[in-house]
């Protein structure tokens, strides 16, 4: 019975894409083969930050300057951090539809992003696990699920490191940080998160994993909770970085990227993530 019930869901799955075809989630355009949720096209337009960035925030540089103007004047707790490109338009409606859409089949190809640009850093060598940031239990409730926790999960499968799960809790709903200055946003969030079981941190080197990075005050909170229960080091993994217009170089488009040679410098240059299926789209949109 579970089987019919199985291939007649899928026959109805294909009917209905038949009828109503999908469409990307991005530009609208119609979805071909099997691309789901977002478009190929839409994919390969996505920015990759690429050297000269801030060899702290991750921040694309003009010059090749090891920090950028704002981690030269503040210190920040974290040993560095990166992201795969800019928060842009189509950065922001994917992250928009894998966060709040429930389209949590994006978590997949989007940690695969994050994967080619730690592989493509040897700083991240030597790492020993991921740490999500934590949501608070209610925006937990509320939401339905954590989308850094999911993110941490699938780059734990594509580089085999483990997931310390529930080792670092969000002890304060604190308010959203999008409406907040630099010292709001730091005020909100500290002392606001609290290492759970410190036996799993202890001496180790983790990867804090996150979907934005904007000033940094959400993860340096996170980062001061793991080393004051003796995290041996705490580095930064996103998927964008968010800039005020005008405040750094632009990340590099596909058009750019056929341009380089093949294995130099940082990020996955021209590689699209993978895909999900049919099956797992249908399955993932679901609660």
């Amino acid at each position: 019975m579970e089987s019919l019930s199985g291939s007649l869901k899928g026959l109805l799955s294909d009917l209905l894409d038949f009828i109503y075809p999908p469409h990307c989630g991005v530009c609208g355009r119609g979805l071909i083969g099997e691309q789901r949720v977002v478009c190929d096209a839409c994919w390969q337009d996505l920015g990759v930050i690429a050297e000269p960035f801030c060899q702290k925030c991750g921040i694309p540089l003009s010059n090749p300057d090891l920090l950028c103007a704002t981690c030269k004047a503040r210190r920040h707790l974290f040993s560095f951090a990166r992201s795969h490109g800019l928060f842009d338009e189509t950065f922001q409606k994917i992250v928009h539809l894998f966060k709040y859409r429930r389209m949590r089949s994006l978590a997949r190809p989007l940690a695969d992003l994050m994967a080619g640009t730690m592989g493509a850093d040897p700083r991240f060598a030597g790492m020993q696990a991921l740490v999500p940031v934590p949501l608070h239990t209610v925006k937990c409730r509320a939401r339905g699920y954590n989308q850094s926790d999911l993110l941490a999960r699938e780059l734990s499968r594509a580089i085999q490191l483990p997931v310390l799960e529930r080792a670092l809790v969000r002890t304060v709903n604190t308010q959203s940080q999008s409406k907040l200055n630099l010292s709001e946003r730091a005020t909100n969030v500290r002392n606001a998160f609290r290492v759970k079981d410190p036996g799993q941190v202890r001496d180790k080197r983790i990867v804090v994993v996150d979907d934005v990075l904007t000033t940094g005050s959400t993860v340096d909170a996170c980062a001061a909770a793991l080393m004051q229960e003796g995290a041996g080091e705490v580095c930064v993994i996103t998927l964008a970085r968010a800039v005020e217009p005008g405040k750094a170089a632009k990340a590099e488009t596909r058009d750019s990227r056929l341009g380089k040679s093949r294995g130099s410098g940082s990020g996955n240059r021209g590689q699209r993530p993978r895909l999900e299926t049919r099956d797992s789209l249908k399955e993932k949109t679901d609660p």
